[in-house]
């Protein structure tokens, strides 16, 4: 019975796998993909490609090892470490962030909380540094966080009423882990994840060291008056690109699809934090009347047939990132007792595998969004089809 399941599960392994290297085979091939991908299942790399060129001055291949700037998805990895902070008894979700900060924000009511579930009402720094930053000095936390504390912009609304996806609120998360924990968020995530489990290429890197890196992606935008791919700081207007990468939180992180793989099987095991933290990470909170999809750090698309669906791209110069992981714990919004949740029509036993795919691309690919989705849907579809007995 055992070899019966077994074979049945390696099949379906070897269908998927070949559904999505079929698709990403077709648009790069087309000239829609330049970049790589990685699927795993039931905590195993069953697929991983990569597509075209990683520096395209330097013609360098693009692999499933090459360094590539994640953007957004770095979310979770500054989630992961105050979530970290607190089961060491450092700090409290529901206290007010300026316990935690050298300089405060200008609002004592929003909570760590609120911070990381985007619904503090905390104004957007970027328009401020766009128009009144000089292009030749560097942007760092404490810049944005003077901006808060000393020109005092008006919040969206009060905390906890509403969401608006907030940057800078990720930002003010890395000062917290700073002040909490003494250290800055990229030695916390290296001493207390990178190292210990063996990330090589993972991590914070300067912005002109890499450029020069030839195992680096850097993000382009296309020129069409060049016809060229070109470094998207050398655009008139987006000098912001480079004097805004020294930031902490909301983004910068630098990985591998191989890596957050790894990453992946960290989440997968549960390595890092309690159960209780686990479920607490994909819970949003509720408010009523507002449709919220953001727990802490990832984004939450509900599925009570399918278990939980937990994703986040990211976007920065013209690198795309996502990391999508359909987990066959089913979701409950409630964070009820899923045993006797009457939402849950299938058991947890019945979903196998988990499925988690990563995607990176390099070249700004307008038609990412519609990629992304389609592989969620050949994931579902899998999923629904999946029956091992």
């Amino acid at each position: 019975m055992l070899f019966s399941f077994s074979c049945v599960v390696d099949q379906k392994e070897s269908e998927l796998s070949g559904i999505l290297e079929s698709y990403f085979d077709s648009i790069a091939n087309n000239h829609d993909f330049n970049g790589a991908v990685l699927l795993r299942e039931n905590n195993k790399t069953v697929f991983k490609k990569a597509y075209g060129y990683a520096n395209l001055d330097l013609k360098t291949p693009f692999t499933t090892s090459t360094k590539m700037e994640i953007a957004s998805v770095s979310k979770q990895f500054t989630s992961m470490a105050v979530l970290i902070l607190r089961e060491q008894g450092k700090l409290n979700l529901d206290s007010s962030a300026n316990k935690y900060l050298e300089i405060p924000i200008n609002n004592d009511l929003v909570t760590v909380r609120q911070l990381l579930t985007h619904t503090s009402g905390l104004p957007k720094y970027e328009k401020y540094f766009h128009t009144n930053w000089t292009e030749n000095r560097k942007c760092t936390n404490k810049d944005i966080l003077q901006y808060y504390s000393y020109q005092k912009p008006e919040f969206l609304f009060n905390p906890g009423t509403n969401f608006e996806y907030s940057n800078g609120g990720y930002v003010v998360l890395a000062e917290i882990v700073n002040f909490v924990s003494g250290v800055s968020l990229d030695v916390f995530l290296k001493e207390n994840i990178f190292s210990p489990y063996k990330f090589a290429k993972t991590g914070f890197y300067n912005r002109d060291s890499i450029l020069k890196d030839e195992y680096f992606a850097p993000g382009y935008f296309f020129d069409s008056t060049l016809q060229a791919y070109i470094l998207p700081e050398s655009i008139p207007g987006k000098e912001y690109y480079s004097y805004l990468s020294e930031r902490l939180g909301p983004g910068r992180l630098i990985s591998t699809v191989e890596e957050l793989a790894l990453w992946d099987s960290l989440l997968h095991d549960n390595f890092l934090i309690s159960e209780e933290s686990y479920y607490e990470m994909y819970t949003p909170p509720i408010i009523p009347d507002v449709e919220t999809n953001y727990a802490l750090g990832w984004r939450i698309n509900p599925d009570s047939s399918y278990g939980w669906h937990v994703h986040h791209t990211g976007s920065w110069g013209g690198n795309k990132a996502y990391i999508s992981r359909h987990l066959n714990k089913p979701y409950n919004k409630n964070n009820e007792d899923i045993s006797e949740s009457e939402d849950i029509n299938l058991k947890t036993s019945e979903i196998e595998p988990d499925q988690t795919i990563i995607i990176f691309n390099n070249t700004n690919m307008k038609l990412m969004k519609s990629v992304y989705s389609q592989c969620d849907s050949i994931i579902m579809q899998y999923r629904k089809d999946f029956t091992p007995y």
